[in-house]
């Protein structure tokens, strides 16, 4: 029914005059990364990394609420496993500073078996939660380390980890594995809380990563980022961090890591990044995780998944890039099995290069592209996928070249345009999107889709040049196209050929671009209507400035920190601006207001040099007028920073000189309502580190930075977000529901797609091992290349993968 007819030739001969080479002119991915760069990481070139000596004995058992640096969605939801287990107390970690540690340094160091000991020559169990301090580098390499389920011994890091041909596994004593997940309905799997906190592993802010050939395994939940192994660094909003010890973290560099040649199996995500910088995932594998296998997610720059294999994702998708990613490479990875994609590029991803990968036998489509414009696609071969080979949404300027599309279980490509406004799991606030789709197919081959080569539904737009569909039978193009079939047939042979969305004729290059307008979630009433917080922000500010205008210290250090949040970028004039205010209430000992400008100057000087110690001697001014914030402060800032103990020390006898220099402390007898540390009139310096944290003891033993209360109202935030998800499940189900009973049409519509899928999947198994024994050779090749990134004794054979599709030999 697609065959050129004569009739039809004028027609096609005048649309060709319209069709301008301009619809070639794609913005292409700037990663460009070739061959012989991914050829450099290697095993090897991972385990040149390694520290070659180890020294340090900066280590601790910490109260994880008083390092309020730690993440708090984190911590609330270990604290709350402890509290289902009938446990009393705060968290407490095993706290890594100063130093290059091993597990047996670590063992020696805590010298305590109920935290962690050594169970042989070649393994180690955690029982606590292990936090990695920026000053510090842990080593794990030639040995296993459990992490207790029970005891929810998470590793936790902002300096770095090397794990080197080893492996990190959760870890139930009681049943003497890793602790498999209970099982939970479909539609709670996302839900927050509906399961204990369990291991896992995460570099934050500043730390680096190492991994080579080893093993993670059984790692991760459903929390913040705690879903296996992550690599996370949350956008800063506003300047407010720099007024705390939060500042020294979020200002570190983004979290970075390599990671080669390892086994990454049973985790809840295989991997996970959220705003990482310089990842490299090559020569992994990744199967059997219970979401995804691969998730980098917003903001990730400068990544490359590059040679890897990812099979049998449980629940989505092998490969998913999520979120305001730019200019990645994706290239020869072997993807398939997968319950969703075996790749999929997902909101408003841009500039990413897929390259050459080999993706086939997934039960969703080969590779999805979903709100996310300006994307190759190149020499990838998608075949035995269950719907489409490639499946463009909402996308514009996606190229597709050179690739083959063999045997997909619906159309080899199908592109469309798709209103998404009731898709309620979407923050279009977050995730604009637009009603429009462009595809460009260049010289690709189609072959023996069940369903057709190409669909173009809900007036998307297609570019054709060159590509082969000698092989397609007659059911070539579907949908939107079939009116104009064999005008598109020609003009891909003859210089290229475009549709715009109109079924009866084609169009000229000029207007294939399309609208692009965002198209975002509509609002009851029209424009937005102001915030009522922000009403309340704006009355706060005007009583504050009066109040401040008065002389009320108070009043003027909040309206330093009410600036400090609407900053949103270092501007000098405005943090000078503050600055001022904040000396001026500070000069009258105000504590809150010296630990705010201490951290300010603290952050000017980058928490090193000579120029600290000014800056430290204002925290500990504020500490010994009692801020119990400023002392855990002192106590953490030679440990998490490059402010040293000597400063420290030197900064703490200053401030207590200064005070009895004003006066304020002779005798027993103080000028402050809060009663300094210094006694009298020449009080004896202070020695050493230890001294500072006996000074100030009772002020940090009382500290507290999430109390019961905050847990409480953490618990019922996620319970609410629990309920919304419930809702919207509920909602759409009864809307689905009641489609399905209005209309006649949709119910056999329906009744069709399923028996589609169910005739499609018994004949994409059936043809398994003839489609694999088609493609073998380019099997082999990508293989091989897989293979120049893993250990000689963890290289996997044709047979090996075979066995992992279920077809046998």
């Amino acid at each position: 029914m697609m065959r050129l007819s004569m009739q039809h030739l004028g027609q096609l001969l005048w649309s060709l005059l319209f069709c301008s080479q301009a619809l070639f002119a794609v913005e292409l991915p700037l990663n460009q990364t070739g061959a012989s760069e991914l050829d450099r990481y290697t095993v090897e070139s991972v385990r040149e990394r390694l520290p070659q000596r180890r020294h340090g004995s900066d280590v601790s058992l910490i109260r994880l609420d008083q390092l309020y640096t730690f993440p708090v969605e984190n911590y609330f939801e270990l604290q709350t496993t402890r509290q289902h287990q009938g446990k009393r107390g705060a968290v407490k970690a095993i706290m890594l500073a100063n130093g290059v540690y091993d597990l047996a340094d670590v063992v020696r160091l805590v010298n305590d078996d109920r935290l962690i000991r050594q169970v042989d020559a070649k393994t180690y169990i955690s029982y606590r939660p292990i936090y990695v301090a920026p000053t510090a580098k842990l080593v794990v390499q030639g040995v296993t380390l459990r992490l207790s389920v029970p005891d929810t011994a998470v590793l936790a890091y902002n300096g770095d980890l090397y794990v080197v041909d080893a492996t990190i596994t959760s870890w139930d004593e009681s049943r003497g594995d890793y602790g498999p997940r209970p099982v939970l309905p479909k539609a709670e799997l996302l839900h927050y809380a509906k399961r204990d906190a369990r291991p896992y592993i995460q570099g934050m802010e500043g730390s680096g990563s190492y991994f080579a050939n080893s093993t993670i395994n059984g790692l991760g939940y459903n929390g913040r980022a705690s879903f296996g192994l992550s690599l996370t660094a949350p956008q800063i909003k506003s300047l407010w961090t720099v007024s705390s010890l939060s500042g020294a973290i979020k200002y570190l560099p983004k979290p970075h890591g390599i990671f080669v040649g390892n086994r990454i199996v049973n985790c809840f995500f295989g991997f996970y990044t959220n705003d990482a910088d310089r990842v490299v995932l090559i020569g992994n594998i990744f199967h059997d995780n219970l979401i995804y296998n691969v998730d980098p997610h917003d903001f990730t720059k400068r990544l490359i998944v590059a040679r890897n294999i990812t099979f049998d994702a449980k629940h989505a998708h092998g490969i998913i890039l999520s979120r305001e990613i730019k200019d990645a490479l994706i290239s020869e990875n072997i993807s398939f099995g997968n319950h969703g994609s075996g790749i999929m590029l997902d909101r408003n991803i841009e500039r990413t290069l897929i390259r050459d990968n080999v993706v086939f036998a997934n039960h969703g489509d080969g590779v999805a592209i979903f709100e996310s414009d300006n994307n190759r696609i190149s020499g990838n071969t998608l075949f035995s996928n269950a719907n489409n080979g490639l499946f463009v949404r909402n996308s514009l300027s996606v190229t597709a070249d050179n690739n083959r599309f063999f045997r997909n279980g619906h159309f080899g490509v199908e592109t469309a345009v798709v209103n998404i406004d009731k898709l309620e799991t979407r923050d279009f606030e977050r995730d604009p999107y637009h009603m429009a789709s462009g595809l460009r197919l260049n010289r690709n081959t189609l072959s023996e889709n069940l369903s057709g080569a190409v669909a173009i539904k809900s007036s998307a737009y297609l570019q054709l040049f060159g590509n082969d569909f000698s092989s397609s039978g007659s059911s070539l193009f579907s949908d939107d196209v079939q009116g104009v079939a064999d005008q598109l047939l020609l003009g891909n042979l003859q210089g290229g050929v475009s549709f715009c969305g109109d079924p009866k004729r084609l169009c000229s290059g000029q207007q294939f671009g399309g609208q692009s307008k965002l198209h975002r979630q509509k609002r009851a009433g029209g424009a937005v209507k102001p915030s009522r917080q922000g009403d309340i922000n704006r009355y706060k500010r005007e009583i504050l400035e009066q109040l401040a205008q008065e002389g009320v210290v108070a009043a003027s250090y909040e309206l330093s920190v009410l600036q400090l949040r609407e900053l949103s970028v270092a501007n000098k004039q405005s943090i000078k601006r503050i600055t001022d205010a904040l000396s001026q209430s500070a000069e009258s000992g105000h504590s809150s207001s010296l630990r705010l400008l201490a951290h300010l100057k603290l952050r000017e000087h980058g928490y090193r040099g000579e120029r600290v110690v000014g800056p430290l001697t204002k925290l500990a001014l504020a500490a010994l007028h009692g801020d119990a914030k400023a002392a855990i402060e002192l106590k953490w800032l030679p440990l998490i920073t490059g402010v040293s103990k000597n400063q420290l020390v030197s900064a703490v006898n200053r401030a207590r000189a200064e005070l009895v220099a004003a006066d304020l402390c002779v005798g027993d007898e103080c000028s402050s309502e809060q009663r300094p540390a210094a006694q009298s009139n020449e009080p004896e310096k202070l020695r050493s580190y230890r001294a500072v944290l006996r000074l100030f003891k009772p002020e940090i033993d009382r500290f507290q930075a999430y109390g019961p209360d905050k847990l409480k109202e953490y618990l019922s935030e996620q319970k609410a977000i629990n309920r919304l998800k419930v809702k919207r499940e509920a909602r759409r189900q009864r809307e689905l529901l009641e489609g399905r009973e209005a209309t006649g049409e949709r119910r056999a519509y329906l009744d069709r797609k399923a028996m589609r899928e169910r005739t499609s999947d018994r004949y994409l198994i059936a043809t398994r091992a003839e489609d694999m024994q088609r493609h073998k050779e380019r099997l082999e090749q990508v293989l091989g290349k897989v293979n120049r990134h893993r250990d000689p004794g963890a290289r996997v054979s044709y047979t090996q993968l075979s066995r992992w599709a279920g077809v046998e030999r």
